[in-house]
């Protein structure tokens, strides 16, 4: 009996679904390595008021700052939204876009949650947006692209 999958479309899914989570293993090694983590009220009530609640930095009043963490936050995302975008078996790029989104703000959420739990990192509103945004960006390409060439085939 061959376990094999036969259908291309199938196997690009498969191959997808792993590709989203070694995605985000990979944002979690990277967002909270060393992995130094404290369990105690005091550490996060502290860690609590350091949250960098601004969502854009400027670098004088007026200006935004176009800062480094922008595109580190927004290519470290873009591996889980290019996935997102290659698994379903109908490429739907709005759809797609918008499932990514929300796949990326909800796993941003528990990173920058998570942080507040180590003692190196910084909790920033900012990267949650940028997380999301760089998913859904992927997202959006992959499936555009893959719905262009379903198109063409035909």
């Amino acid at each position: 009996m061959e376990t094999r999958l036969r259908d291309p479309g199938k196997r690009l899914a498969r191959r997808a679904e792993v590709m989203v989570a070694a995605s985000v293993a990979l944002v979690l090694a990277a967002t909270l390595f060393p992995f130094h983590f404290r369990f105690d009220l005091a550490h996060l009530l502290e860690k609590s008021r350091e949250i960098e609640w601004e969502i854009y930095y400027t670098d004088r009043p007026g200006h935004v700052s176009i800062d480094r963490d922008l595109l580190q936050n927004l290519v470290l995302f873009m591996p889980l939204g290019a996935s997102l975008g290659a698994r379903a078996a109908a490429p739907r790029p709005r759809r797609d876009a918008l499932v990514a989104l929300g796949v990326g703000a909800a796993l941003s959420i528990t990173v920058e949650l998570l942080q507040l739990l180590t003692e190196e990192r910084v909790t920033q509103l900012a990267d949650v947006w940028r997380n999301a945004v760089g998913a859904c960006l992927a997202a959006l390409v992959v499936s555009a692209l893959r719905a262009r060439k379903n198109r063409a085939s035909l």
